[in-house]
């Protein structure tokens, strides 16, 4: 049987490899078993982008509806893209009722998936509009009333602006506990946030640790601090730079890994600007359908010749709002909007278990054991 050293620096370096294999094994499911989640992800976010994309010439170019072939090409567009929609709102509809009933988040899952709802419907009606005459009147409700898409995109971003205002303004403070780890040399505690659950409603607890704490811990309540802190990284970091910032600390803890604390922090420091720069984007995606929705509160009360200028800006928005994320689905999936999940090393029932070093142990993979 293979040695397995109860030292925390060892420990430290356990848990990173453990979730190092779990986001490789979320990376092959998400083209294995998630791979129709995926397709129906990404796929919504190109064929929103194609019908924005066309509103945006039509505002331009009002008769290329003309033109047989690309009018069929909205249609379908559209269709498939508000199908799409529909079939998101769908599944968010399942986990509000699973997040209710464990009373976990269910408000935006279902603000989500009335927003879906419309938005899919809208796109659908809207595009069925451009051939079907019974739907004339239809059409010419939804040009009287530009607001409508832009209003449902901006409630489905709310939460997640709320979200990543408050890491922007972190990061910039650096207040962040990425920013907390690269100042250990100076500043020896670092403080995480989890939530415990007592009975059935989840409490929300923040505890701050010390290395030298963590070390004089038994190994039983160790391995549960470690499991809570590598949570509390990746959910507030992301994966990558969950494990970056593990094998960071290890050099604070072997004097024989001292010399490689300047590559471990640099590999951290590369990380974290690349989670930062994500979280901005983010916003700036959120920014965007503001800006969209202030454009068709304006398009109300102005001119037509102006009101044409600022339709072809109100569309051009929702076009880059919906092309952002479908670039960051398709190249960022553990620093997207929807994050692919990575297991935690232990979950809830594993920690309350007996044997858990043993659990444990069992999960390190064996190339990393002595």
């Amino acid at each position: 049987m293979s040695y397995v050293s109860n030292h925390l620096q060892d420990q430290l370096g356990y848990f990173a490899q453990v979730k190092s294999e779990q986001k490789t094994q979320a990376l092959k499911d998400r083209t294995g078993k998630g791979l129709a989640s995926e397709v129906v992800l990404i796929g919504g976010d190109a064929f929103t982008s194609g019908y924005f994309a066309y509103q945006m010439v039509e505002t331009i170019l009002p008769t290329i509806n003309k033109i047989n072939a690309v009018a069929w090409s909205n249609i379908f567009c559209g269709e498939l893209a508000g199908a799409i929609n529909l079939g998101v709102a769908a599944v968010l509809f399942v986990n509000a009722v699973k997040a209710f009933k464990a009373d976990d988040n269910w408000q935006r899952l279902t603000l989500d998936c009335i927003c879906l709802t419309l938005i899919g419907t809208l796109m659908i009606l809207t595009s069925l509009s451009i051939k079907i005459a019974a739907l004339g009147a239809l059409a010419a409700f939804f040009a009287a009333n530009p607001w409508l898409m832009p209003v449902l995109f901006l409630l489905s971003a709310l939460p997640i602006a709320s979200e990543v205002i408050g890491r922007v303004v972190k990061i910039y403070q650096e207040k962040d506990i990425g920013s907390q780890i690269l100042k250990l040399e100076r500043k020896t505690d670092f403080t995480v946030t989890y939530t415990e659950k007592q009975g059935k409603a989840p409490v929300v607890k923040s505890i701050t640790y010390t290395l030298e704490q963590i070390q004089e811990m038994s190994p039983h309540d160790r391995i549960v601090a470690l499991n809570r802190i590598m949570n509390y990284f990746q959910t507030t970091i992301g994966a990558d730079a969950a494990i970056k910032a593990f094998e960071y600390l290890e050099s604070f803890i072997d004097p024989a890994r001292v010399a490689d604390r300047f590559t471990k922090q640099t590999a951290l420091e590369k990380s974290l600007a690349e989670w930062n720069f994500a979280q901005k984007v983010r916003l700036f995606q959120q920014f965007l359908y503001l800006v969209s929705f202030v454009l068709s509160m304006a398009l109300l009360k102005t001119p037509r010749q102006v009101g044409t200028a600022l339709k072809e800006a109100q569309n051009g928005l929702l076009f880059t709002g919906n092309f952002i994320p479908f670039y960051m689905d398709s190249l960022w999936p553990f620093k997207r909007n929807t994050q692919i999940v990575v297991d935690p090393v232990l979950n809830d029932g594993e920690l309350e278990r007996a044997d858990l070093l043993q659990l444990f142990n069992q999960k390190i993979p064996q190339k990393v054991l002595a």
